[in-house]
């Protein structure tokens, strides 16, 4: 079998787009378990022909996890934190807004005429899809994180004859762009790779669950901003740090949730894929954008956003745009940037998790299966292998079982959380006043 249905069955597609991009005989699409894992089907049209392989992130026929000797880290040039100026790029962003900006900023400077991006469409469940947008005026819909997973790559088969593409995409999304231009010139033209921070995404059920807590009518179709920042909603003021999930209809919102209901279905909605995923910084990328998490320039009451500069085509953008006044920045401190990421617990979470992979059924060839024996604990381990087994019982639940069982553990936690916030406050009064 010389496909990637291999990758599907072991749990590791991170449905990215590139193996449905580049099959030439319409023999891979995309289905969805019944909690709303997204997973690469190959059909009976499949010639064996072995280019899916070539472009699969969990393949890596190109070995990029080689490139760099901190594969966690990378190259960084430049970290800064700051915001967009553009007002309405700001406001409507889910930071800063400097994604949306940086966008704009390529295409009034005719470097690109086109940018492939995700964005969240009005639905009874909202699905998130990947397009192609060729002018500034559509930039503003594609705005908001959707933290659900999106085939991205999909639409570069709407690109041809467009000479210049700027891509918006998680590190997956990245790495399988990078792997298609290298297999085949057609996918050269895209030229800049904007990449987002992605501690994981979440299986599409985690909507259907959210959704519930509204009382949506039969013909309701709505959307969800899981974090809407420095905004009025019935009369109460919500800011950066405190920005809640809002589930609306295009003419008014429906219900505002505090912004840890996400937080507490992250573990049941997250599968084991993102579990083994060494690249939250998005390492391939030529400018990261994400939340200035540990930073001392982050603003939580307006937001802003974190900036990773890490090739020489980016900090020429991110300077020409600082130089124009169309972004505001300032330097930052990298240790800062990475501590408040957590990048040396996601060390050692990746490593338990790889080799807790042992306990599924199903087996492929992938690097993701590598791990440092030297970062494995028994206590992470077990806790890795709970995780990944309650999740494979977990994505065979019917809808209302599903729905049942994440509103228990938003109860359960919204109890919990308190107690261990009083905990927490109580100890650092105790070791400030030492």
């Amino acid at each position: 079998m010389n496909n990637i249905q291999r990758i599907s069955d072991a749990y590791l597609c991170s449905n990215c787009g590139a193996c449905y991009t580049i099959c030439g005989v319409n023999a891979i699409d995309f289905n969805y378990s019944p909690i709303g894992r997204m997973y690469a089907n190959v059909n009976s049209n499949c010639i064996d022909c072995g280019l899916c392989t070539k472009v699969c992130p969990s393949i890596d026929y190109y070995d990029l996890h080689k490139v760099y000797k901190d594969i966690y880290k990378g190259e960084i040039k430049k970290v800064y934190v700051g915001k967009s100026l553009t007002q309405n790029f700001f406001q409507n962003g889910q930071s800063g807004g400097l994604c949306t900006s940086i966008l704009a900023w390529l295409f009034e400077n005719k470097k690109i005429d086109g940018a492939i991006v995700c964005k969240m469409d009005f639905a009874k469940t909202p699905l998130v899809q990947p397009y192609l947008v060729t002018s500034i005026k559509d930039l503003e819909d594609s705005q908001k994180s959707c933290y659900t997973p999106v085939p991205l790559l999909k639409a570069l088969k709407q690109t041809k004859g467009i000479q210049s593409i700027a891509l918006v995409g998680l590190p997956c999304h990245i790495e399988g762009a990078i792997a298609l231009s290298k297999t085949l010139k057609k996918f050269a033209n895209i030229k800049y790779r904007i990449g987002l921070i992605c501690d994981r995404t979440l299986c599409n059920g985690v909507q259907t669950a959210i959704s519930s807590f509204a009382q949506t009518k039969e013909n309701d179709e709505i959307k969800i901003d899981w974090r809407r920042k420095d905004s009025t909603i019935n009369n109460k003021y919500y800011s950066y740090s405190n920005a809640p999930v809002v589930i609306y209809t295009k003419k008014k919102v429906l219900k505002v949730l505090p912004k840890n209901y996400r937080m507490l279905l992250k573990e049941m909605f997250t599968t084991p894929r993102c579990y083994i995923c060494y690249d939250k910084l998005n390492v391939h990328a030529d400018i990261v954008i994400g939340d200035p998490h540990g930073t001392r320039e982050i603003d939580k009451t307006h937001g802003n956003s974190l900036v990773l500069v890490r090739t020489e085509l980016g900090l020429s953008c991110i300077q020409k745009m600082m130089n124009q006044e169309k972004i505001k920045l300032v330097l930052s401190n990298e240790e800062d940037a990475l501590r408040g990421q957590g990048i040396d617990t996601r060390k050692i979470s990746v490593n338990n998790f790889a080799k807790a992979l042992e306990i599924l059924s199903e087996h492929t060839e992938s690097y993701l299966y590598n791990f440092d024996s030297n970062k494995i604990t028994r206590a992470e381990l077990s806790k890795a292998k709970r995780i990944i087994r309650e999740f494979i019982k977990n994505d065979h639940l019917e809808t209302t079982e599903l729905i049942k069982q994440a509103h228990n553990k938003i109860i359960k936690g919204t109890k919990i959380v308190p107690f261990y916030y009083r905990v927490a406050i109580k100890l650092k009064r105790m070791l400030w006043r030492r």
